[in-house]
């Protein structure tokens, strides 16, 4: 029998659409051509096919709750990419990526190639090295924590989005200044990195945000005598108090995308920091020990707040969030949903009025 190399992208994530999609079974899987238009498709009510799945191969990385299957056929031998865009999800949690080899429904035969835990919802490629022209491969999407998630995917030569792959290189060091809202960031070039980088894009991302947003994009710059510069700077302007993310990548003469730096600021204007903090205390119990979401909603207009997660120990549990942004924004009543696929909880919290 012919042999396959699987190879399975789990994007985590949820949101609301109608019907399974139709390749739900891997008899069904969808072809995706190389270079050809983004294929939409949807996590939504899938379900798993156990027979294909080897647990405990990816145990220690991922839990397989409503998964699809996708083909891929490579015309010639060498890199391609699994572009993946517009997630739009209601728990914004990011991918999980696990390559295997092996023949589809022997799951004897799978070897793990690859095992990539958590990204965030930014638009990203995952970069699929040495795969052999003409053979056939298969693609597996998977919802994290059973939920669910609308998503574009395409199998292309070229690349879309940040590498999920990025590993930090710390090459460089990236100074970030603030006065008020204005944020000022500079960082260095050196000189090992002059002739192998053309560009450099900075990324931003708050902490309660589903994925990051570019706000600088530039090419090296030359001084009049000709010689690259290596110090550049830019500003951001900032609203929300919060940890942000930013994020330097270096794009490499041959294609290639490095994470140069990687720095935590954290944003708290000046007229918030004396401010009362109003943090939640809500007791609840699981089961089991399980990760939760967590949907913060204001009570008022059903408006959804922010999400994160948890991960619970069995029994009595105890739900700290800070609200302090949103109370001084004078939102007061608030519905807090704990829920996994198994199990939903409903709590209101109301705060106190923050003194003038």
């Amino acid at each position: 029998m012919k042999r396959l190399t699987a190879i399975l992208i789990l994007v985590t994530s949820a949101f609301w659409c109608v019907g399974q999609v139709s390749n739900n079974a891997i008899k069904n899987r969808v072809q995706l051509a190389p270079d050809q238009p983004w294929f939409s498709s949807s996590t939504h009510n899938a379900s798993v096919e156990w027979d294909c799945i080897n647990k405990k191969l990816t145990s220690t990385c991922l839990v397989y709750h409503n998964d699809q299957w996708f083909t891929i056929v490579p015309p010639e031998t060498g890199t391609y990419y699994i572009n993946i865009a517009n997630q739009k999800c209601h728990n914004q949690q990011g991918v999980q990526i696990v390559v295997l080899e092996g023949d589809p429904c022997k799951v004897d035969s799978y070897q793990l190639r690859m095992c990539i835990s958590y990204t965030d919802q930014s638009d990203m490629h995952v970069q699929i090295d040495s795969l052999i022209g003409g053979r056939e491969y298969l693609v597996n999407i998977d919802g994290f924590l059973g939920d669910q998630c609308d998503f574009d995917i395409q199998f292309s030569t070229t690349k879309a989005g940040i590498p999920v792959q990025a590993r930090n290189t710390k090459s460089v060091i990236l100074k970030i200044a603030a006065q008020d809202t204005l944020i000022s960031l500079q960082w260095h070039i050196p000189d090992s990195l002059i002739f192998k980088i053309s560009e450099v894009s900075l990324y931003r991302k708050h902490e309660k945000e589903k994925a990051s947003t570019r706000i600088y994009y530039s090419g090296l710059q030359r001084n009049a005598l000709g010689e690259t510069e290596s110090v550049y700077s830019t500003t951001d302007t900032l609203s929300r108090r919060g940890h942000y993310m930013y994020s330097i990548y270096g794009h490499e003469v041959d294609g290639d995308m490095t994470m140069l730096a990687k720095e935590d600021f954290l944003f708290e204007p000046k007229e918030r920091r004396s401010r009362v903090k109003f943090k939640t205390n809500i007791d609840f119990n699981t089961s089991k020990s399980e990760h939760v979401n967590i949907a913060v909603f204001d009570q008022a207009t059903e408006r959804q707040l922010f999400t994160t997660t948890r991960r619970t120990q069995k029994g009595k549990n105890k739900l700290v969030l800070d609200l302090s942004e949103y109370v001084h924004d004078g939102v007061l009543f608030y519905k807090i949903v704990i829920s996994n696929k198994t199990f939903r909880q409903e709590h209101l919290y109301k705060a106190r009025k923050p003194p003038k």
